[in-house]
């Protein structure tokens, strides 16, 4: 059985990592007046259903200092 950590989300989109940046991205921005937040690290596994183990597909210590950039043209060094 499959349980999803997102509901809102379509099965498919579930595994897009731009969904995860976006919503990182976001956090990073909400905290950023925030003296108490120190940071967020970014890490995303993923897997197909017929593959036996995990994917690492972002794993980003720090990720809000970082101010990391997704580019849909371009490579994105923070995703593997």
């Amino acid at each position: 059985m499959y349980e999803s950590g997102l509901p809102e989300l379509e099965l498919r989109r579930e595994c897009d990592p731009v969904v995860y940046y976006d919503r990182v991205t976001n956090l990073c921005r909400s905290h950023v007046a925030d003296p108490n937040f120190a940071d967020a690290d970014f890490v995303m596994h993923a897997k197909r259903a017929t593959d036996a183990t995990m994917t690492t597909i972002v794993d980003e210590a720090n990720f809000c200092s970082r101010h990391e950039v997704y580019s849909i043209f371009s490579n994105n060094h923070w995703m593997r």
